[in-house]
Order: structure tokens, then C-alpha cells, then sequence
């Protein structure tokens, strides 16, 4: 089944969206997939715009809890790739970084990851993030060794 994302220049419902004091805006945003699937990513868009956006993998089983840090955007530890996304800020480059979809409370498998419903869903985010950012380039970002590669 194909995600529904919403055509309009905010795609996704937007949990909580703050101006931070290190250059960046912050928000949770939250698509809505098939069968009432949502997936989350964690957006920070540099101050002075984005020349680029970086999805970021995390590794291990995937799951950041997005839905746990609603309040407070923290992140500070865990996977490399979640902590670094300050340096990509830093230089220009939006950060989203994916959350385990709903429906997979537990983390995704490798099994999942490796499926064709998760490249759907990035595909979702994918699509959001070019609905919001038209004209700026989106690569996707892993950590090989990690089961946050992307290069399966």
C-alpha cells in the first residue's frame, strides 16, 4: 500500500516545533502511512535556510522514541549519527532524523528494514521533505556496520 502524504508545503502533523538557541528550528513531524501507521522523523532546519537535507539512519533497532521527547527535543545520547546532527546543522544541512514507524513499538528488524514497506516509508519522508524543500537536494545517511546502513 501506497502512504498518503499530504501535498501541502507542511507535510505531516506537526507535534512541536521550537526555535532553539543553537541556530535551528526543531519539530517533531508525524506522517500518516496506511492502515493508521504513522511515521516520525525529528526535523532541524539551519537558521539561514538549508542548502541540503541529510535523512539520518539511526542504528541498532532504529527506535529514537520521538514520542518520549516531545517535551523536551533532547536526543544527546545514543547513536552516532543522532548526536552528530548538530555538525550537519552547523554547515547548512537539515537534519530528519527517522524514528521506528508506529507499528513497530519495538524497534525495526532486520527483516523490516531490508522490506519493501520500509523503503515505502521512506520513500514517504522523502516525499514530505521535497513537498517542504522543493528545490534542495535530500541524501540518505547511515552508518555501515550499523543496522542503520542504507546501502542494502
Amino acid at each position: 500500500m501506497r502512504p498518503s502524504v499530504p501535498s501541502s508545503a507542511v507535510a505531516g502533523a506537526l507535534l512541536r516545533s521550537a526555535l532553539t538557541g543553537t541556530g535551528e528550528a526543531r519539530e517533531i513531524v508525524t506522517l500518516k502511512l496506511s492502515d493508521g501507521v504513522t511515521q516520525s522523523y525529528l526535523l532541524a532546519i539551519p537558521t539561514g535556510g538549508a542548502q541540503a537535507i541529510a535523512i539520518l539512519f539511526p542504528g541498532g533497532n532504529g527506535k529514537v522514541s520521538l514520542d518520549g521527547i516531545a517535551g523536551r527535543l533532547g536526543l544527546a545520547r545514543g547513536n552516532f549519527l543522532v548526536r552528530a546532527r548538530r555538525q550537519f546543522v552547523d554547515r547548512g544541512v537539515a537534519t530528519a532524523v527517522l524514528d521506528a514507524p508506529s507499528d513497530q513499538p519495538n524497534g525495526m528488524s532486520d527483516e523490516f528494514r531490508l522490506g519493501r514497506r520500509h523503503a515505502t516509508d521512506v520513500a514517504a519522508v522523502v516525499a514530505s521533505l521535497k513537498a517542504r524543500f522543493a528545490s534542495v537536494p535530500v541524501f540518505l545517511v547511515g552508518v555501515g556496520g550499523s543496522r542503520g546502513r542504507v546501502d542494502r
